[in-house]
């Protein structure tokens, strides 16, 4: 495992983390989650961003884990 790898993993962790706490704030505030909430619905919009956000947490756990590898050219 490299230093970059377990980086890249703890970064994307910790950014997916704080954006499943803000998830209500990234629905209001921004345009892409505006338009989650059109195609969803108000009530479904804020599960789709945590289960989204949650994924992207996981796959960064997972990176920095050593679990999931790169692809080495």
């Amino acid at each position: 495992m490299s230093y970059e790898q377990f980086l890249l993993g703890t970064v994307i962790a910790i950014l997916c983390a704080i954006g499943f706490r803000k998830g209500r704030w990234f629905l209001s505030k921004t345009r892409k989650g505006q338009r989650i909430v059109s195609f969803f619905g108000e009530a479904r919009a804020i599960w789709v961003i945590r289960m989204l956000f949650g994924l992207g947490c996981l796959f960064g756990i997972l990176l920095a884990a050593d679990v999931i590898r790169p692809m080495r050219w």
